[in-house]
């Protein structure tokens, strides 16, 4: 690819973002918040002016490689955010936010059978959510909700005093089980996100100055690579 031969596939007003291709890349799954005609979407175009965003609802959509069949695939009350494939591409495991009860890990069918499903049984601060290779597990960030409320940060980057932790939990829901702590903090640019690899029993983060890190599901073992 040279970057040449440049096609739009989404043309609403509002924000678009966090587009990633289907196992087999048939579909794009992405993030968006599309103010309504009236009020909101003034203000709306009077912050982008200014090169400001107001944080909104976002909600995950769903469309063709091509950019056709645009279906809006969920619609809460707060964030849905940070969708991932499951590698059989039958499911969309996403976090959610809200100010007043905090996060959740949920899933959804891609095609749109039935309602989501809402995997953690105990609201707190996901982030940076991945499947394992043989999709049997889930792989995330934790944190308390007060963590989040705190400090306000969001989804992305944390400061070096966050508290928080490498968690997994089967993927079809259940308690999540911690695999140890997040040094430092620091998400952003792939950093100590967890990542599946090429041995099924493994997590694999990268560390910062530590480099690429391999450990097993119960934190043990951890090997540099």
């Amino acid at each position: 690819p040279d970057g040449s031969d440049v096609i739009r596939l989404t043309d609403r007003p509002g924000y678009d973002g966090g587009a990633f291709y289907s196992p087999d890349g048939s579909k794009i799954i992405w993030r968006a918040y599309y103010p309504e005609e009236g009020p909101e979407l003034e203000d709306y175009r009077r912050l982008l002016s200014q090169g400001l965003l107001r944080p909104g609802e976002l909600e995950l959509y769903i469309m063709d490689a091509d950019g056709s069949n645009q279906v809006n695939l969920t619609n809460s009350s707060g964030y849905d955010d940070e969708p991932v494939w499951s590698p059989d591409g039958r499911y969309i495991a996403y976090i959610t936010w809200s100010d007043s009860v905090g996060g959740d890990i949920y899933r959804i069918r891609t095609d749109r059978r039935g309602q989501p499903e809402r995997l953690t049984s105990t609201s707190a601060f996901y982030d940076k959510l991945n499947y394992s290779r043989d999709g049997s597990r889930l792989l995330a960030i934790r944190g308390s909700r007060l963590h989040r409320m705190r400090t306000l940060e969001d989804f992305g980057r944390h400061g070096g005093a966050s508290e928080l932790d490498y968690v997994w939990l089967p993927a079809e829901g259940g308690e999540p089980n911690r695999i140890t702590w997040v040094g430092s903090g620091v998400t952003q640019q792939g950093r100590n996100v967890p990542h599946a690899g090429p041995d099924p029993d493994r997590v694999y983060i990268w560390a910062g100055s530590e480099g690429l890190l391999s450990m097993r599901y119960d934190g043990t073992d951890i090997k540099s690579i």
